[in-house]
């Protein structure tokens, strides 16, 4: 699954799936052309927009220490000087992220029907995923 991006204006950002069970957790993979760097592009999890001075600052260190990545609240991200190669790694960790969710799924299909048997230990496996019943 390849996701074409658009042309982004300088401050916007596109935004990727989110981890299984989860919303607006900061954590899902985005694509940003922050404003104040308009001429990069960074990529790694949303919480980059959550503390946009803190990136702005990270990011600009790694610019001037001509590194591709930094190190942001314990995820990884990547300062891009191009949309294509932006793209290409956005691209990436969308296609971590679907195969992550994938296997989830599975396992708590798997991990219902346990359940459903009178396993109590998938009961309690299932509440680690934030399904209950």
């Amino acid at each position: 699954m390849q996701i074409k991006i658009e042309r982004l204006t300088p401050g916007k950002y596109w935004k990727g799936p989110e981890p299984f069970g989860c919303f607006n957790t900061g954590h899902a993979p985005i694509i940003w052309r922050p404003a104040r760097l308009d001429k990069f592009y960074l990529v790694g999890d949303e919480v980059l927009t959550l503390y946009p001075a803190e990136a702005y600052s990270k990011a600009r260190a790694a610019i001037l220490k001509h590194c591709m990545s930094f190190e942001f609240h314990g995820q990884c991200a990547w300062v891009f000087w191009t949309r294509k190669a932006a793209e290409r790694q956005f691209n990436k960790l969308i296609q971590q992220r679907v195969a992550e969710l994938k296997r989830d799924r599975e396992r708590v299909k798997e991990l219902a029907a346990k359940a459903n048997r009178g396993d109590i230990g998938a009961v309690l496996e299932l509440g680690d995923y934030g399904v209950l019943g």
